[in-house]
């Protein structure tokens, strides 16, 4: 129907036509050669009427298991981080880089905020994560590791990112959108681990705090990895 339909764009209709020649063929099944065309053609329908495709529109299936995670013994304190989109794109990257556990501020955005869950792609269900504030973050750490945790701050001033050794048992934190680590967070930070920075070529100088945490965990996560 939407081959044939002349209103739509030719483009539009040329992939419509594309998806029919596909799924004409033997043994053709709901694949990734069928899902990635059908795909295009929804967001090819939505962009014609004007509705501009967006990251939470994104379909996400099945079940995901938390035994698969392969975890290092890292930890994130995310200080008060405003946004959910942040917060979910955060545990996202954490997942992906092996940490065991994250601990939020009293000011930081839930992660089960509808957003937060969205952009982390199911991420907030598999991370164990609770409130705290950084000194009881550390105890907690200390008792169940039974070892005392460094902290290190991910912040503007510090070491580089590739000379920064970064230990194996610590909590990273990670700053709010507008201000930052907080004051308190860095005097604990600078008394233990240190601060650590990720050099930039732009003008402006800095970058969204999820990036930056993502940039920050691989790099650790490579580190221990070996």
């Amino acid at each position: 129907m939407l081959a044939r339909e002349q209103k739509l764009p030719q483009s539009l209709r040329q992939r419509a036509q594309n998806y029919c020649e596909i799924s004409a063929r033997p043994n053709a099944t709901l694949s990734a050669d069928l899902i990635r065309p059908i795909s295009d053609i929804r967001y090819g329908l939505q962009n014609y009427l004007g509705h501009t495709p967006a990251d939470w529109d994104f379909y996400q299936s099945g079940q995901l298991d938390r035994s698969e995670r392969r975890v290092q013994d890292i930890y994130l304190y995310l200080d008060d981080i405003r946004s959910p989109f942040n917060v979910g794109a955060i545990f996202r990257a954490a997942d992906s880089f092996g940490v065991r556990e994250i601990f939020l501020s009293e000011g930081c955005a839930s992660p089960e905020h509808p957003r937060a869950a969205r952009s982390s792609m199911g991420a907030v269900e598999l991370i164990p994560w609770r409130c705290a504030a950084l000194p009881q973050a550390l105890r907690d750490i200390e008792q169940d590791r039974a070892t005392q945790p460094s902290l290190l701050a991910v912040e503007t001033g510090g070491v580089s990112l590739e000379q920064f050794r970064f230990p194996p048992v610590g909590m990273a934190v990670i700053g709010s959108e507008e201000l930052g680590v907080s004051a308190e967070a860095l005097v604990l930070a600078q008394a233990s681990a240190g601060r650590v920075s990720i050099p930039t070529a732009g003008a402006k100088g800095s970058l969204n705090v999820a990036v930056a945490a993502g940039i920050v965990l691989y790099h650790w996560w490579r580190a221990l990895s070996g």
